[in-house]
């Protein structure tokens, strides 16, 4: 699994997730200012090896989300996300 985690962070667009967060001056808690690009990618590749050796269908932390579904591993940067609770059988 160690090819598909070094494809997925070679493929990410970490620049581009800066930019945002600069922009949006977000910080982390653990670094001093908006994150580097070096911590960005080591982030996201604990997150998907935390994913890939636990239980989980998806992990999150610092606008990251790790997620495997249906054969898919992948990893996504959120800014703003919203869901609500449907009754069942809506949408099926």
């Amino acid at each position: 699994m160690g090819n598909e985690i070094d494809e997925i962070l070679d493929e990410f667009d970490f620049e581009r997730v800066q930019k945002v967060m600069t922009a949006l001056d977000w910080e982390w808690y653990s670094t001093d200012g908006v994150p580097s690009i070096a911590e960005l990618r080591r982030e996201a590749r604990r997150l998907l090896k935390d994913l890939v050796n636990g239980r989980h269908q998806s992990i999150s932390t610092g606008g990251f989300t790790a997620y495997m579904h249906d054969g898919l591993l992948g990893l996504r940067f959120e800014v703003s996300s919203h869901e609500i609770e449907v009754e069942k059988g809506i949408g099926q």
